[in-house]
C-alpha cells in the first residue's frame, strides 16, 4: 500500500508540471521569472493537501521535485526527513525555495 501510494503521489506532481518542464527555454525561464517575482508565495507555503494528509504513508528516501516552483512540497519533504533534489526554470523560485527552506 505504501509503496503504491507513493507512486501515485510522485505521478500525480510529476504530471501536474510536466508541462513546465518539456520544451523550455529563454522566454518559459523569462515568464516565469517575472511571475514568481513577488514577496508573496503564489501558492502559499503550506504543501498540498494530498501530500500533507499521507506524508505518514511515505517510505523516507531519496525525493525529486521537479518544476518546484518556490518549493512548498520540496522544503516540507526535506523538513519530513526525505533527502530532496528539486529543481525549477526559474533561479527566483530556487531562492524563493531556500529562503522558504530557512523558515523566514
Amino acid at each position: 500500500m505504501k509503496m503504491a501510494l507513493t507512486f501515485i503521489i510522485f505521478f500525480y506532481l510529476l504530471l501536474f508540471h510536466i508541462g513546465q518542464v518539456v520544451n523550455a527555454n529563454e522566454e518559459d525561464r523569462k515568464r516565469w521569472n517575472k511571475r514568481y517575482d513577488t514577496k508573496e508565495y503564489m501558492y502559499g507555503k503550506e504543501p498540498i493537501k494530498l501530500l500533507k494528509e499521507n506524508i505518514n504513508l511515505l517510505t523516507k528516501g531519496k525525493a525529486l521535485v521537479l518544476a518546484m516552483g518556490e518549493g512548498r512540497n520540496a522544503v516540507f519533504l526535506a523538513k519530513n526527513g526525505f533527502d530532496v533534489d528539486g529543481c525549477d526554470i526559474s533561479e527566483i523560485a530556487i531562492e524563493k525555495t531556500k529562503i522558504l527552506a530557512k523558515g523566514a
